[in-house]
């Protein structure tokens, strides 16, 4: 019946609606599952004998350069490292007859191996000076100071103090946005004290977030949704890892529609339609939270696939109305005619 169909269509739009709803909460929970492991990873990390001992010899092969310690490791590390960057990692030992070198060759080995097993982008020891005395990868931000070098600015510096001002215990996260040192490509980054066998602090492990791992959880693509697309939205907006629109999809960099990002923020779960770019969504939403930062998660897809069966749906409601409207003509038709004969 036409009520019936009526019905049809109300529930079919609120069954798109909880499913959206759905899928954000599920990503939602996934995102905050992995970085809960990246936290808890680097607190683990940071409070192991190993790690302070590194940071301890590191700090004191740095200091017997004096004022030339950047110039020195810049240049044996980075200018004449006969691997080129982004395989500057694959020298363990610049065999200048340094104690800096010996302790890099004892140590390098194993932060490269946290990096590849864990999918970091790069692991930084810095002193309580401010001065970065390691890197696994030597990008240009090594051997400089966060304080008051060239990246002073930067998130790397900021996770850097916040790890020195916070408590002990604390860990601190900065979201990605570009980082010069790293020719403007996004970066993320995570902090926490490194402590010493007193309590005291003598400096920071820092982690530069894994870009590839955390975009691919981000992004996964379900079997069952393949045309659904998910998003990790700052308060302010930003599409915290933008998938590049290859294949006709999520638009890169939305903007987002900001009721729906701001409800998501608010602690709600469910879904609107949108437009994202020039493509009508319809958007499921939820949020989650790590650090102290909220960020909302979306869940996107197209409107005219996530509404095909309300669109046939309607289409039905059409075609009944059509045949009714017929059937009722023809018999107004017919008794119209009877009644004139009887006359």
């Amino acid at each position: 019946s036409f009520i019936g169909v009526q019905l049809s269509l109300t529930s079919s739009k609120s069954f798109v609606e909880r499913h959206l709803g759905a899928l954000a909460a599920d990503r939602a929970d996934s995102i905050q599952t992995y970085l809960e492991a990246i936290d808890e990873d680097i607190k683990v990390q940071a409070r192991s004998v190993q790690t302070r001992k590194a940071l301890s010899q590191f700090a004191a092969g740095y200091a017997e350069f004096g004022p030339e310690a950047s110039n020195r490791l810049q240049q044996a590390y980075i200018a004449d490292n006969p691997y080129p960057e982004g395989e500057r990692d694959e020298l363990a030992n610049a065999n200048d007859g340094t104690n800096y070198s010996r302790i890099h060759s004892m140590y390098h080995s194993i932060f490269r191996e946290l990096v590849v097993a864990r999918g970091y982008f790069d692991v930084f020891l810095v002193s309580k000076d401010g001065d970065l005395v390691y890197s696994v990868y030597k990008q240009g931000d090594f051997a400089t100071n966060v304080v008051d070098g060239p990246w002073a600015g930067t998130d790397l510096a900021n996770a850097f103090r916040e790890a020195m001002q916070g408590a002990p215990e604390e860990t601190h996260f900065f979201d990605f946005k570009p980082y010069r040192a790293n020719r403007d490509a996004l970066a993320g980054f995570i902090s926490t004290p490194i402590l010493d066998v007193r309590g005291a602090k003598m400096g920071a492990l820092i982690y530069q977030m894994p870009i590839d791992r955390f975009s691919a959880v981000v992004h996964k693509k379900s079997s069952s949704d393949p045309s659904t697309d998910f998003a990790l939205v700052a308060p302010d907006g930003r599409n915290l890892l933008a998938r590049a629109d290859e294949t006709g999809g999520l638009p890169e960099d939305g903007p987002f529609d900001a009721d729906i990002v701001a409800r998501a923020l608010a602690g709600e779960v469910g879904a609107a339609s949108s437009v994202v770019g020039e493509t009508g969504m319809e958007t499921g939403f939820a949020s989650l939270e790590f650090i102290g930062s909220r960020f909302a998660v979306l869940a996107m897809e197209p409107s005219d696939i996530a509404l095909a069966g309300v669109a046939l749906i309607r289409e039905r409601l059409i075609w009944v109305g059509f045949v009714l409207l017929t059937v009722l003509g023809i018999v107004s038709w017919i008794f119209g005619k009877t009644t004139a004969n009887k006359l």
